[in-house]
């Protein structure tokens, strides 16, 4: 076996955890996930990672562990690590989730939102459309995500946001394996409506609003039951 090289035992040996450094480097992974920079099933390997953040490979190991708990990472013997590939079913019950949660969201922002949050979303409404005009791919998907989060921080419940932005992680990898034609995942003009009944203070027309908007979201997207592998050798050779 040939001799280890100085290099390889510094990829390998931890130095002491840094929080802040591991923090830095699981978001810059998530968000290129999340971003759609990095597609389903790409693999991670790890000594490459190490070298781009310039730090070891156990390091490494422990964020993409972090990944793996968070359901955008699958970890498998043997073969590495490799961005998530959520099945059909596993699709439907993040936008059912996505649904009930972010209609308890709106409902609770419609009672508890400020002038500075209903100003805080329509800058951010404007930004979605500008970033839409310049045909800015990857700002207008981080954007459109953005949005129900701004949303759910209105709401000052900090436990349904924390469970809103995984959902969200999730439903950008969906939308990425299942998505019908390129489009952005979400409408800056039905944002601005949800911003309009948000001011007006109509929780009932509020929640309507983003049930729709999800359910136009989620129309978008090929859930069929049948996987790509089904064929009909009649049709075929018919």
């Amino acid at each position: 076996m040939a001799a280890r090289t100085e290099a390889d035992r510094n990829l390998d040996e931890s130095p002491p955890s840094d929080p802040a450094s591991e923090r830095h480097i699981h978001d810059r992974i998530l968000n290129a996930i999340v971003e759609r920079r990095v597609p389903p099933g790409s693999k991670l390997p790890e000594h490459e990672l190490a070298s781009i953040f310039a730090t070891t490979r156990s390091r490494v190991r422990k964020i993409l562990g972090q990944l793996a708990q968070e359901r955008m990472v699958v970890q498998i013997p043997n073969r590495g690590s490799f961005v998530a590939r959520p099945n059909v079913e596993e699709a439907r019950e993040v936008f059912e989730a996505r649904r009930a949660i972010e209609d308890a969201l709106i409902r609770a922002a419609v009672a508890r939102c400020d002038t500075a949050d209903i100003q805080r979303l329509r800058e951010h409404v404007r930004a979605e459309r500008r970033a839409t005009r310049n045909h800015d791919r990857v700002a207008t998907i981080r954007l459109s995500g953005d949005f129900h989060l701004l949303v759910a921080a209105a709401a000052r419940n900090g436990t349904m946001a924390d469970f809103l932005a995984r959902l969200m992680a999730r439903s950008s990898l969906i939308v990425a394996l299942y998505e019908r034609v390129s489009s952005a995942d979400c409408s800056h003009e039905e944002h601005t409506a949800i911003v309009d009944a948000l001011e007006s203070g109509h929780a009932d027309s509020a929640a309507a609003l983003m049930a729709k908007h999800l359910s136009e979201i989620e129309s978008r997207l090929n859930l069929s039951e049948e996987s790509d592998d089904r064929i009909d050798l009649r049709k075929i050779f018919g």
